[in-house]
C-alpha cells in the first residue's frame, strides 16, 4: 500500500504553474486546473472536473473511462473517482485535503480476480510548487481490506488475503539542493491479518497455507536526493 496514492493527481497538477494568492475560486482558475490536470491524464471526457468551492477548488479524477479503454478481453474494472480539495495557501503552497472512501476491482478471468477497499481515507498535506513535493502530510486510513486471486497455468490459482484495522502515516520534506528533496516518513499500524493459499506445484509439492497476524506495526524511513521535478517531467 502507499499512502500518497490519494494525492499523487493533485501532485501532478500542483506541479505546474504559477500559484495566485489565496483568493475565492473563480471558473478561470478552475478550467486552469483542470487543463493541467488534462495535461497528464488526457481529455478523455469525466475524468477530470474541477468546480469552485468558495476559496478552494473540488477536484474529482475519475478513472473508470480510462480503464474501460483497456482493450485486453473480457477484462473489467471498477474504481471509486478520488475526490480531493485544494485551497491556495499563497506563496505557492497548497493544501491539499480528502475524507472518503475508495474501492477498487479488476478482474481477467482465468488469471486475475483482485479487490482492495479502504473503508476510510482520510488526510490533509501542503504540497510546495517550488520544491514539487509535499513538505508534510498526515494520511489515516481504516478498514482496509484486499482479496487477490492470480492464476498461472504453471502454478494454478493461489489467493491471497488481507485485511489492516488502521493505518497511519506522516512525511515531511524539505530543499536538499540541486532541485531535489530530503524527507523523513512514520507510519503506525493496526490489526494486520493476512492469509495465503497456494495449491501444490511441481516446485513445493504440496499445498501451501499461511497465517500471518499483528496486532500492531511501526515503521520510519528517510529519503534522500529525490528528484521531485524530474520525476514529473517524465510522466
Amino acid at each position: 500500500m502507499k499512502a500518497h496514492t490519494c494525492f499523487i493527481a493533485a501532485a501532478f497538477l500542483l506541479s505546474v504553474g504559477p500559484s495566485a494568492v489565496a483568493a475565492t475560486a473563480t471558473p478561470e482558475e478552475a478550467s486552469r486546473l483542470a487543463g493541467v490536470f488534462q495535461s497528464y491524464l488526457g481529455k478523455e471526457p469525466g475524468v477530470v472536473s474541477v468546480t469552485p468551492a468558495g476559496e478552494a477548488y473540488d477536484v474529482k479524477i475519475d478513472f473508470l473511462p480510462l480503464i474501460r479503454k483497456i482493450a485486453k478481453p473480457d477484462f473489467s474494472g471498477e474504481v471509486s473517482p478520488l475526490v480531493i480539495k485544494l485551497a491556495d495557501q499563497g506563496g505557492g503552497k497548497w493544501l491539499v485535503t480528502q475524507d472518503q472512501a475508495i474501492s477498487f476491482s479488476a478482474k481477467s478471468p482465468g488469471s486475475l480476480d483482485v479487490a482492495v477497499k479502504f473503508g476510510g481515507l482520510k488526510g490533509g498535506a501542503v504540497f510546495d510548487q517550488s520544491l514539487s513535493a509535499f513538505i508534510s502530510s498526515t494520511t489515516d486510513m481504516t478498514d482496509i481490506s484486499v482479496d487477490e486471486t492470480v492464476t498461472t497455468p504453471e502454478n494454478g490459482a493461489m489467493h491471497i488475503a488481507y485485511s489492516v484495522k488502521s493505518l497511519h502515516y506522516e512525511t515531511t520534506a524539505a530543499a536538499a539542493g540541486a532541485g531535489s528533496v530530503d524527507g523523513v516518513m512514520h507510519v503506525t499500524m493496526d490489526g494486520l491479518a493476512e492469509t495465503i493459499n497456494a495449491p501444490a506445484t511441481a516446485a513445493t509439492g504440496m499445498p501451501l497455507d499461511i497465517t500471518i497476524t499483528a496486532e500492531k506495526g511501526v515503521q520510519d524511513g528517510t529519503f534522500k536526493g529525490v528528484k521531485t521535478q524530474a520525476m514529473y517531467q517524465i510522466v
